[in-house]
């Protein structure tokens, strides 16, 4: 099974998401929206597919934040992981893309101090990812 995992995406940027986080879900669905050259495809940290991609790219398994596997072969997370992201996508992504010029210890800081609070905030339930039929190809 992870060979057919590996080959149907390795030409793809894949991001993982916590699966159960309404914040990760609304942090899929903005890039999903904004994928206009299909470059990514998805899946949850508790799937299959995420667990098979955190153990190869040698990502701790106790990682509960947005990881980007680039099409490359690297792996990156955090505040690294969104900024990469958004720079893929393009447009403003570009411009925020400025904002890695802070170390990392910094925009990690805030980062992990979202990431503990989400589920406070957003609770904690299973992600709503959208219905829509397009989007099927997107997860694995």
């Amino acid at each position: 099974m992870a060979y057919i995992i590996l080959s149907m995406n390795n030409k793809k940027n894949i991001i993982l998401f916590d699966g159960e986080c309404t914040f990760c879900s609304f942090w899929v669905k903005f890039v999903l929206k904004r994928d206009k050259h299909d470059q990514f495809r998805f899946a949850s940290l508790q799937s299959m597919a995420g667990i098979y991609y955190q153990d190869k790219h040698d990502i701790n398994d106790k990682v509960d934040s947005v990881v980007l596997i680039h099409k490359d072969g690297n792996a990156f997370i955090k505040t690294n992981a969104v900024f990469e992201i958004l720079y893929l996508l393009g447009g403003l992504g570009k411009f925020i893309y400025g904002l890695k010029i802070f170390p990392r210890f910094v925009r990690d800081f805030f980062y992990d101090i979202i990431a503990k609070m989400r589920y406070k905030i957003f609770k904690r339930k299973a992600c709503e990812l959208p219905l829509n039929v397009n989007y099927k190809s997107k997860f694995i």
